[in-house]
């Protein structure tokens, strides 16, 4: 094998250029096509006129970013603010962001860190198992506010059995 003759820096750059004319090419007509549209079109131009119906899909839009309160309280029924899967002995077993639970059974304080409207409402479902945990027949549900403005909102919630306050496990669901 007998080596290749050493290229000058000028004549590698030249070829170099010369394979890869069209994607440069097409580089910057894209870089010049963005940049155009980035310095013509005025702040807030495109809106819902502009937007075609499919164009916005849930893989462009990132988690979080559209919420509850920002969407039409009139179109929403109500959603799930929060969660929390509640075991007898007063452990979260499962649950949305900041879930914790304090007070022993029969009656267990659930918060989430947060303070939400009066408008929210809680649902209790009885959570136990046959043989393994009892299950409740009733639930009670009271909602406190903090008094001050300060501090989080908690739902008290007491589990009964045949009428008596008994520790069982529940799911818990603020709907707002």
């Amino acid at each position: 094998m007998t080596p290749r003759p050493k290229e000058s820096p000028m004549t590698r750059l030249l070829a170099h250029l010369r394979n890869s004319a069209v994607g440069y090419l097409a580089l910057f007509v894209a870089l010049g096509g963005t940049s155009y549209a980035a310095l013509s079109l005025p702040a807030g131009s495109i809106g819902t006129k502009q937007l075609r119906n499919g164009a916005i899909t849930t893989k462009k839009i990132a988690n979080g970013s559209i919420t509850p309160s920002k969407l039409d309280a009139r179109t929403l029924g109500g959603s799930v603010r929060h969660w929390a899967h509640v075991s007898q002995s007063g452990q979260i077993l499962g649950g949305s962001k900041g879930a914790s639970v304090s007070g022993g059974g029969p009656i267990f304080h659930v918060s989430w860190g947060d303070r939400f409207s009066s408008r929210c409402g809680a649902l209790v479902t009885p959570a136990g198992s046959a043989g393994t945990s009892p299950i409740a027949d009733t639930t009670g549900v009271l909602i406190v506010q903090p008094g001050t403005g300060h501090g989080s909102t908690a739902v008290n919630v007491t589990t009964y059995v045949g009428g008596t306050a008994t520790s069982a496990p529940f799911y818990i669901a603020v709907v707002c």
